[in-house]
């Protein structure tokens, strides 16, 4: 029972720990993806602005077609990346988690294995001496 309990409470201090890294691992790549969108944009930005520059002539809606055609590969692929990091990052660290809990339940097994194995210990000390005491006063009996 206060093995469960030591089980238990250790889960649960795990299962904090477990949400708040993958929690700030989430932020980091909502940051990163933010900053992403804005330097496409940037970059966007920079080249209608050098179109428009070049080509007077064409319109807003072949200026952000040519944009967005230059743009899509780089900006898919540039998404991609961060997703297959964030996956990449989140397994590493759900492996990491599961590795410390199976050290760590094997741990406190070994322990209360070891306890278990020094209370037979003593159990067994305790009988061999209540039977030599028992033996002691049986023989003196007989002699009486």
């Amino acid at each position: 029972n206060n093995y469960q309990n030591e089980i238990e409470k250790l889960k649960q201090k795990e299962r904090i720990a477990s949400d708040a890294l993958k929690n700030g691992i989430q932020a980091a790549h909502d940051r990163e993806h933010k900053a992403l969108q804005k330097r496409l944009q940037d970059k966007k930005n920079a080249m209608r602005d050098k179109l428009r520059s070049e080509n007077p002539h064409m319109s807003d809606n072949n200026i952000n077609a040519e944009v967005d055609k230059q743009f899509s590969k780089e900006e898919s692929d540039s998404i991609d990346n961060l997703n297959t990091l964030l996956n990449d990052t989140e397994n590493h660290v759900n492996n990491i988690i599961k590795e410390h809990d199976d050290d760590l339940l094997n741990a406190i097994k070994v322990k209360h294995e070891n306890t278990l194995h020094g209370l037979e210990a003593a159990l067994q000390v305790q009988k061999d001496q209540n039977l030599k005491k028992l033996k002691e006063r049986l023989a003196k009996q007989r002699k009486i």
